[in-house]
């Protein structure tokens, strides 16, 4: 009976023992776990702290260094509305709206307007969205000069040339530009000539996420100040979602107005603002937050 007693006890106090053990190997996992999450926490937060380069430019490019006080709304009440600075577009003399696949009421928005012939875009359609007054419809999508993407395509030189507008004065013509990425080409490879020919572009940058993109985005942003434009409005697309650094955010599909003609702000915004003619893409959800991009 007491050898029985003492097996007993000799097993309870290995159990006690074997208890303890576990409990330390236990803790010691949970602290080096912590520490391990701790440490990848630094290293993502080290990476997201954003160095100089093509990604700290390009997101600098979109601030906002142009002011204009009078606003207005052109096509659909949300996605395909874009809003156009009124303060100086007197003697414009054409207008391009590239891009017209799903709906395109700004093509008519403007005619109605400005009554100035409006060239319509698109090879991947037989026909606008919308038929308007003064509308010319050109089974063409817009490309830089590298050929591939959708074709047939012109570019922006070749597309002023099209449409009987390559002689066109400086600061005569505007435009909307939505094709699903071509943009960036589109614009990085327009000589600074024919971009000069445009008073006011409305543009949607697309899929900013694409990180290793940037230096071809940039190109885009770099060439458009070049040729005198300023960013006066921005709004995000929330079909998407943003492009988050930790330090710096901006929506993955941004709406940017340019205005060539806009007076330069003191300082340039880093927070874009949202204004009450803004209207989310996407009725049924709400709108992305705002932008914050680099001060200096």
């Amino acid at each position: 009976m007491a050898s029985g007693r003492g097996f007993a006890l000799c097993a309870l106090l290995f159990r006690m023992a074997w208890g303890l053990k576990l409990n330390e190997v236990f803790n010691e996992v949970q602290s080096d776990l912590q520490e391990g999450l701790a440490l990848q926490a630094s290293l993502e937060k080290y990476a997201a702290t954003l160095p100089e380069g093509a990604t700290k430019e390009l997101l600098r490019s979109f601030k906002i260094c142009g002011s204009c006080a009078n606003f207005r709304r052109f096509g659909e009440p949300h996605d395909g509305g874009y809003l156009m600075c009124m303060d100086h577009m007197d003697g414009v003399t054409a207008a391009y709206s590239v891009g017209v696949e799903q709906h395109d009421k700004w093509s008519g928005d403007v005619t109605g307007t400005w009554k100035v012939p409006l060239y319509q875009m698109d090879c991947t359609v037989s026909q606008p969205a919308e038929m308007c007054p003064g509308c010319k419809f050109f089974r063409s999508c817009l490309t830089g000069s590298t050929p591939g993407g959708p074709q047939p395509a012109w570019t922006l030189s070749e597309t002023l040339q099209q449409t009987g507008q390559g002689a066109a004065a400086e600061r005569s013509l505007f435009g909307k530009i939505d094709i699903e990425g071509s943009e960036w080409a589109a614009l990085a490879d327009a000589d600074v000539t024919t971009l000069k020919k445009f008073r006011q572009l409305a543009v949607e940058f697309h899929w900013l996420q694409e990180v290793h993109k940037h230096p071809d985005y940039l190109r885009a942003m770099q060439k458009l100040q070049l040729a005198g434009f300023r960013v006066v409005h921005l709004h995000g697309n929330n079909f998407a979602s943003m492009f988050d650094t930790t330090d710096y955010k901006i929506p993955q599909v941004v709406e940017v107005t340019f205005d060539s003609e806009a007076t330069p702000m003191a300082t340039c915004l880093q927070d874009q603002q949202l204004r009450p003619l803004d209207m989310p893409n996407n009725a049924n959800n709400a709108e992305l937050p705002p932008a914050h991009l680099p001060s200096l």
